[in-house]
């Protein structure tokens, strides 16, 4: 039980599907070796009333967050089960409660990841969504105790079954990709809609260096994402 004079924290993160389960309990091994006090909840079934993944990508990471708040957390974060944990997170935590959220930008647009269908139902042009910055969704940090993170969260998650924002299957356009082209690779379905909400909502996002690395090879950031 958290003492009461204590932020009660959760991290969340599902695995299912081939693979997976064994990665997501892989990130709970390497919460545990930094020391992690929050609660960690490692799912590898989706949580009641979730949409599949076939469905609706990716809804689910929306759904358990939605489940943190429901249970009274005072800050979630999500994490894909690829990321592991490399250092303590404590830095991420003080960011999480000086901000009152944590989003990493990753260098592309909205306008480059979204339908047609998806901008008409956000009311977006193709030419405002050249200008909103995507974000990652490997890390999603949320403190409910600000306005704007349960704003987002609510919204994100209306979205994750209204049907358009977050269609299936995955589609995506040959590469190779171009960060600065203005085309149009495909749907990014989580992270086109939240990236959207953040801009509206004038969140704050972060550069990833220090916070977190792909394919790591020296494992200074505190967080690493390994395929």
């Amino acid at each position: 039980m958290t003492p009461a004079n204590m932020t009660k924290r959760m991290i969340t993160c599902l695995g299912v599907g081939a693979g997976y389960p064994s990665l997501a309990k892989r990130l709970g091994r390497s919460l545990d070796a930094v020391g992690e006090t929050a609660d960690v909840r490692i799912c590898t079934q989706y949580p009641d009333g979730c949409p599949t993944h076939d469905d609706h990508p990716f809804a689910f990471k929306a759904w358990l967050l939605w489940e943190a708040y429901r249970n009274r957390y005072d800050q979630a974060i999500w994490l894909d089960s690829q990321v592991c944990a490399q250092q303590p997170l404590a830095p991420l935590w003080e960011k999480i409660d000086t901000d009152g959220h944590f989003f990493i930008g990753d260098g592309w647009t909205v306008g480059q990841w979204c339908t047609d269908e998806a901008l008409a139902s956000m009311k977006l042009t193709r030419e405002d969504a050249w200008d909103i910055q995507l974000i990652w969704a490997k890390v999603i940090c949320l403190d409910f105790r600000h306005e704007k993170s349960v704003e987002f969260l609510t919204e994100w998650h209306r979205m994750s079954t209204d049907g358009v924002t977050f269609p299936g299957p995955v589609e995506l356009r040959e590469r190779p990709y171009d960060p600065k082209a203005r085309m149009v690779y495909g749907h990014r379905h989580d992270q086109t809609a939240a990236s959207v909400l953040v801009h509206r909502l004038g969140m704050n996002t972060t550069p990833a260096p220090g916070w977190i690395e792909l394919e790591p090879k020296d494992n200074t950031a505190i967080l690493g994402a390994r395929g």
